[in-house]
C-alpha cells in the first residue's frame, strides 16, 4: 500500500484466477458511481475434484438496496452482505490512505480488520452482480487451512475490528451487525478447526474467556438473526468438550452426506 500510486488499490491472491475483463469492468464502475469500495460476486473452484460450486452467499444482495449505497443504509448487515476477504473489492487509493486503512500484523484474519473497516467507512460501495473472480478452496496450504499455529488470531481480530470501529465513532451504528458477525465467525473458527489439540484448546478459550468477553448475553437474542448460530453459540457456552465435539462430529458427517 505505501508503493502503490494508481488511483485504485486492491490484494489478489496469487492461487485464485480472474476473468480477462476483471479490472476494465470493476474500474469502469467505480468511476462511474463515485464508490469508494466496488466488489464483484467470486465462485469457489475446488481444488479435489476440478469442479465450481455454487456461492451466490458470496455477495448476498438481498440485504442491499441497490447497486450503489452508503453503509448506513445497510448498517444491520454490513458485515453480512459480503466476506472479509480483500480479492474482491476495489478500494479507491486516497480513500483508503485518508482513512489511514492498515492490516494488523496477524498470521490470519488480518484482511477481515481491513475489510470491515473500509466497508463501514465508505462514503458510497456499489456492487457488480458478474462472477470476475474464480476463488480456489481445500488447498491444503492456504492460510485459511493453518489457523491451528495460532488459533487465538481469530478472536483477536475481532476484538482489534470492534476497538477501530469504536474509536472511528461508529461501533454503536453497526453493533448489531457487529455482534451477527462475531458470534458467526468466533463459533465458525471452532467448528472449522483441523487439527483436533487445536481445536479442544480453541474451544477452552472460547468459553471460559472469549464469550465472556464478548457478552454477547448481554443483548436480547432477538438482536441475533441465524438462530442456528445462536444455538451453536449457546452449545459451546454451555456444554462439555464431549458433547460439543460429538456434535460438531456429526455435522460434519451429516455435510459431507449432502454434499
Amino acid at each position: 500500500m505505501e508503493q502503490a500510486d494508481g488511483e485504485y488499490l486492491i490484494f489478489l491472491d496469487s492461487d485464485d484466477w480472474v476473468e480477462p475483463n476483471f479490472l476494465e469492468k470493476m474500474v469502469t464502475l467505480a468511476v462511474k458511481t463515485g464508490a469508494d469500495v466496488t466488489i464483484c460476486r467470486a465462485v469457489e473452484f475446488d481444488t479435489e475434484t476440478g469442479r465450481e460450486l455454487p456461492s451466490e452467499w458470496t455477495l448476498k444482495i438481498q440485504y442491499l438496496p441497490g447497486k450503489s449505497f452508503g453503509p448506513r443504509d445497510i448498517a444491520e448487515h454490513i458485515f453480512q452482505f459480503t466476506y472479509g476477504w480483500p480479492w474482491d473489492k476495489l478500494c479507491r487509493t486516497e480513500f483508503v490512505r485518508k482513512a489511514g486503512l492498515q492490516y494488523p500484523e496477524f498470521p490470519n484474519s488480518e484482511d477481515l480488520v481491513f475489510v470491515f473497516q473500509s466497508l463501514a467507512l465508505a462514503d458510497r460501495l456499489t456492487v457488480l452482480s458478474d462472477v470476475l473472480i474464480h476463488h480456489r478452496v481445500n488447498r491444503g496450504g492456504s492460510v485459511s487451512n493453518s489457523r491451528h499455529i495460532a488459533p487465538e488470531i481469530p478472536y483477536m481480530a475481532a476484538v482489534r475490528l470492534k476497538e477501530e470501529l469504536t474509536r472511528r465513532n461508529c461501533y454503536d451504528t453497526y453493533e448489531r451487525s457487529y455482534l451477527n458477525w462475531a458470534m458467526e465467525f468466533l463459533i465458525w473458527n471452532v467448528v472449522n478447526m483441523g487439527e483436533l489439540e487445536a481445536q479442544r484448546q480453541y474451544f477452552r478459550k472460547l468459553k471460559q474467556e472469549w464469550l465472556p468477553a464478548m457478552a454477547f448475553e448481554a443483548h436480547p437474542r432477538g438482536c441475533y438473526e441465524n438462530q442456528f448460530t445462536y444455538c451453536k453459540y449457546l452449545l459451546a457456552k454451555y456444554a462439555p468438550w464431549p458433547v460439543f465435539y460429538g456434535v460438531v462430529e456429526g455435522y460434519h458427517r451429516l455435510k459431507g452426506l449432502k454434499r
